[in-house]
């Protein structure tokens, strides 16, 4: 659904997306303007992930994909600098895309 909208690259798992940014960096390419990080990943969780990335990327807006089963952890992600999340329910890819264009 956002590929009519924005430029979307997805991975599988976060190495995956990890090797790619360094390989962005590296060529000297754009960094990214947005991230969307799902919380439930394969070896890792999208908070990890998050702590590893952000340093690396001062400029890229980060939002994190959290399942409503999650939501007690909100407070962890909000600490840790994700200020920008959405709750996997009914209807989140229309608040994901708003939250992207903003």
């Amino acid at each position: 659904m956002l590929k009519d909208d924005f430029a979307v690259e997805g991975f599988n798992n976060a190495s995956e997306c990890i090797k790619a940014l360094f390989e962005l960096n590296k060529s000297n390419q754009d960094m990214p303007d947005v991230i969307v990080i799902d919380y439930n990943l394969p070896g890792v969780d999208g908070l990890t992930l998050f702590e590893k990335l952000s340093p690396l990327l001062e400029d890229t807006k980060f939002i994190l994909l959290m399942p409503e089963d999650k939501e007690a952890l909100l407070f962890d992600v909000i600490r840790a600098g994700i200020m920008n999340y959405v709750m996997k329910n009914k209807g989140f890819m229309d608040v994901l895309e708003t939250a992207i264009a903003a």
